[in-house]
């Protein structure tokens, strides 16, 4: 045999298939509840083993794993949470991201394991994606992810809004889960709240928001809004967050909506993914592009000039944009509806 030399490194390569063991390994910890176990105390691998019933030497790779990459420290043989582990993966932390993990990874598993297939369909997934809302699981794996960072600073922005104290009602487009809209109901307690999302999401939504204290303030409207109407009301605010992406190829009539639903000087805040400007490292905004595109929608990222130039023509200004999340990529932008 006359086996050539290699004249590049298959190294980096084989990293990465090596590596993809990480995030099931993280994922099913998460779901055992180990870092609940290990907040506050330190445990060896011995009592860690027989704690969950696993095999030590085992055990331990995993372990070495997450200390790797930073959620769980080892000092004296004995392990305990890392400050990131404690303030996001622990079951009764306020801030918990379990479910929001195990959500998106559900959505990667899907790409991984049909992504020959998905690469040869088109617009079916997006109605498979669509269904997917509206499950108990999905809405509050999104609501957990929705307080990671991003939204606190976007009502925040949003509060800060001039008139904001005199607004009495608001849209919140894509609510979904709701937490948008009674966030920034609670800055405001004169201001009343309208969910718009699809028909199985919104009906779910209202129902999620009276079990938190928001019966009467809240309400849910089922609606597709790349072809319904939006509620016959006039709205001081109108908001969409991690929804605007999934309308890009239907911009310009939902703004002359959305436009038409505002009272003169109303505002219409979008809070979204952008790429241009953000700390985002380029292999998760490929990743999330990719797993965007995949599952049936045009893409996950909408830059603020183009935000401008379509708002602009639907008879808005006065725009504002200000980072979220600059290390997630979370931009929010604002414009006035036109006096």
């Amino acid at each position: 045999m006359n086996i050539p030399f290699p004249k590049e490194s298959f190294t980096p390569i084989n990293d990465i298939i090596l590596q993809s063991v990480t995030a099931p390994a993280i994922i099913e910890v998460i779901k055992i509840k180990m870092f609940d176990v290990l907040e506050n105390q330190e445990k060896s691998l011995d009592d860690l083993a027989r704690e969950f019933g696993f095999i030590p030497y085992k055990l331990e790779t995993v372990l070495s794993l997450l200390e790797v990459r930073g959620l769980v420290e080892k000092r004296d043989e004995k392990y305990s949470n890392s400050k990131i582990a404690s303030e996001f993966l622990v079951s009764t932390a306020p801030l918990y991201q379990g479910l929001a993990a195990i959500v998106s990874m559900g959505f990667c598993e899907t790409v991984n394991s049909s992504l020959g297939e998905m690469l040869k369909k088109d617009k079916q997934e997006r109605k498979d994606t669509d269904k997917k809302w509206s499950t108990e699981q999905a809405m509050e794996g999104t609501a957990q992810n929705a307080v990671s960072g991003g939204l606190q600073k976007a009502v925040e922005i949003i509060s800060e809004l001039p008139d904001f104290n005199s607004f009495r009602l608001m849209a919140d487009l894509g609510g979904n889960h709701g937490t948008y809209t009674m966030s920034i109901l609670d800055k405001n307690p004169d201001l009343s709240g309208i969910i718009c999302d699809l028909p199985q999401v919104a009906d779910v939504a209202e129902k999620r928001c009276a079990q938190m204290g928001y019966a009467g303030r809240i309400t849910g409207y089922g609606v597709d809004l790349r072809t319904g109407a939006l509620p016959d009301e006039k709205f001081d605010l109108i908001l969409t967050s991690h929804f605007l992406y999934s309308c890009q190829d239907n911009l310009e009539p939902l703004f002359e909506k959305i436009n038409q639903a505002l009272l003169p000087g109303g505002w219409f805040v979008a809070h979204h993914h952008a790429d241009r400007g953000s700390e985002m490292s380029r292999e998760t905004v490929v990743a999330l592009e990719m797993m965007t595109r995949l599952c049936g929608y045009f893409s996950h990222f909408i830059e603020a000039d183009v935000l401008e130039t379509k708002l602009a023509a639907s008879g808005f200004g006065n725009f504002q944009q200000k980072w979220t999340d600059n290390d997630n990529g979370l931009l929010l932008f604002a414009a006035q509806k036109e006096k």
